[in-house]
């Protein structure tokens, strides 16, 4: 009878905690913020290693896309 208590409050106990590790995952990745990404250049290249799109930002301040 204490064994079959025990099996059930750890249970009780490990079900507690996944659902409190589950929330708080859920609501860490929304707070997440992500890097920002300062270039001049963005080149897009394919598999052969071609430019295949340019946006960059000319010493004037224009931007190009290419």
């Amino acid at each position: 009878m204490k064994i079959q208590r025990l099996a059930v409050a750890l249970t009780v106990a490990n079900l507690v905690l996944l659902l409190l590790t589950v929330t708080q995952a859920g609501s860490i990745s929304r707070d997440v913020v992500t890097p920002t990404l300062r270039t001049q250049v963005l080149e897009l290249v394919d598999d052969s290693g071609q430019i295949r799109s340019r946006l960059e930002v000319k010493p004037g301040g224009e931007v190009v896309l290419s």
